[in-house]
């Protein structure tokens, strides 16, 4: 296994397949990531409440007119609400390509409504890619696959260590990350059983 993560020449193209493909997953997240920052979130909620405020004040108006003019002022409010929420969808296409194919019953989530659920999908995604090309029967383990996805983390930047506690977390939250915590993710979303 060390030979074939350290790209040995004895695997040829392989090992480069995998840790390019976990790059472009790596790169798509961090690209989801900085769609989800404060500017469209600020936004998106700016405009959620003025369009329900805007709703609210429609159903205490007594005149016909105004009220109607108020709904529909709300309605284009919530049109552009998911114009800005639609800004920060993820990509359609899988950055594992034709390698996704092989988990037809592990399909790539395509959207991603909260930081954690993105957190989640880069986990599985990699861990998918890991276990493609190294195999159970080869002795590595769920756990292994796990380590490596948490060692991704770090050595992509997207985990730090909390020199106080010195656990790691995921960049940007508060949310911890371990091979414990990656290892359950995989059990739960049976990673181990390819197709």
């Amino acid at each position: 296994m060390f030979d074939f993560v350290l790209c040995k020449p004895g695997h040829r193209w392989r090992p480069k397949q995998m840790l390019g493909n976990i790059l472009d997953e790596v790169e798509d997240y961090r690209q989801q990531k900085r769609a989800w920052n404060e500017k469209y979130r600020k936004t998106e909620f700016f405009l959620a409440r003025i369009g329900r405020s805007t709703f609210l004040r429609s159903k205490r108006v007594g005149a016909e007119v105004l009220k109607q003019l108020l709904m529909n002022t709300a309605n284009l409010i919530e049109e552009q609400r998911c114009l800005v929420k639609n800004l920060r969808s993820p990509t359609k296409r899988s950055p594992l390509g034709v390698w996704e194919r092989l988990w037809p019953n592990h399909v790539r989530s395509a959207r991603a409504n909260r930081e954690i659920d993105l957190d989640t999908r880069l986990q599985l995604q990699t861990a998918k890619m890991f276990r493609t090309f190294l195999h159970k029967d080869e002795g590595v383990s769920l756990r292994t696959i796990a380590r490596l996805v948490v060692l991704v983390h770090k050595v992509a930047g997207l985990a730090s260590i909390d020199l106080k506690t010195e656990a790691l977390f995921i960049a940007g939250s508060r949310r911890t990350i371990t091979c414990r915590s990656v290892e359950e993710i995989l059990r739960r979303n049976r990673i181990d059983h390819q197709g």
